[in-house]
Parts: structure tokens; C-alpha cells; sequence
């Protein structure tokens, strides 16, 4: 998996810039600001070498940042996260975190994170995400109007490069204060 941050890469900043700069951003154009957060990622590939040597080329434009993850194929159970934990931000935003502990790779594709109203068996429906690979997410509700809500069950699993999946966490309730 290749992460890269620099010259060319769009920002947060940069399209807040592209949106005309608005002073209260509207709940869309919060969303798709933070869609541009953090690297972007190209991979993962396959890489097979009879030496315990590996060469990469690329191309670089200063000041880019490029980070190379190279795993060893993992296909067994990755573990499962643990102390997830939901923090109110307002009636309409809620901080999720959890631990990554207890897993047994580091080679995380991304987390599902999935939300129930109507209780701590379901039905979830997966929060759609940028594919996040870190321990925490920010979610905000689309729209402030209709009958949803940041309340109810949260629960979440880890995926790995090769699409083997965690267990789901234990369901944690958020409360709305």
C-alpha cells in the first residue's frame, strides 16, 4: 500500500478554497471538505520477490511524502477492536474511537463502522466512510431535518489488505445528552 501527501494533493483547505471560502459552511459541504482529508492511498498491490530485498520506483514532486507499508499476506482472523466509545459533539455530530490493540496486523485496509436505531441487535446500517484506516471517526448526520439521529448502537470491525474481516466489536449505545 502506497500513502501519499504533498504537491497536487487536494486538501480540506483547498476546497474550502474551490467552495468560496464560506464563512458556516453548510452540513454537505462540511462532508465534503472532510472527504479530502489525509493521504491517498494507491494499492494494495501484490509483490512477489525471491530475495529478501524489495526496489520501488517512483516518481516524487517536492515536497511530497510517500509511505510504503509492506505486509506479509495475512488471510487469518485479524482480531477484533475493543474499547469503542462514542463521544457527543453536538445533537448532530458524534466522535466514535476505538482500540486497535487487540489486533494482530498492522495491514488495515479500513474499518467498517455500522450504526443501529433501533437497538443493540439491529438492523445496522454501515456509516459511509472514506474508507478510514484510523482509530476514530467524526460522523455527522447528512441533514438536520427528518427523524435521524446520531443515537442509538454503534459497533465496529476492522478489514485487512487482503478483505479478511474482524469480528465486530461489542455494541456501545450514544445517548443524546
Amino acid at each position: 500500500m502506497t500513502y501519499k501527501l504533498g504537491m497536487g494533493i487536494r486538501e480540506p483547505y483547498h476546497v474550502w478554497l474551490d467552495l468560496g471560502r464560506p464563512v458556516e459552511p453548510t452540513r454537505d459541504q462540511l462532508a465534503y471538505m472532510r472527504s479530502w482529508e489525509g493521504p491517498r492511498r494507491t494499492g494494495p498491490r501484490k509483490v512477489v520477490s525471491g530475495t529478501p530485498e524489495l526496489s520501488f520506483r517512483m516518481k516524487l514532486s517536492l515536497p511530497d511524502v510517500r509511505v510504503i507499508h509492506v505486509c506479509q499476506a495475512f488471510t487469518s482472523t485479524p482480531g477484533q477492536v475493543t474499547n469503542l466509545r462514542t463521544i457527543a459533539v453536538t445533537s448532530s455530530d458524534v466522535l466514535i474511537t476505538w482500540s486497535d490493540q487487540r489486533l494482530v496486523t498492522r495491514c488495515v485496509l479500513m474499518y467498517e463502522v455500522e450504526h443501529s436505531r433501533c437497538g443493540r441487535a439491529g438492523p445496522y446500517i454501515r456509516l459511509k466512510t472514506n474508507h478510514i484506516n484510523h482509530n476514530n471517526l467524526w460522523y455527522s448526520l447528512p441533514h438536520l431535518h427528518g427523524g435521524w439521529t446520531v443515537q442509538g448502537w454503534y459497533r465496529v470491525r476492522v478489514v485487512t489488505y487482503w478483505g479478511a474481516r474482524g469480528p465486530f466489536s461489542p455494541p456501545v449505545f450514544h445517548h443524546l445528552g
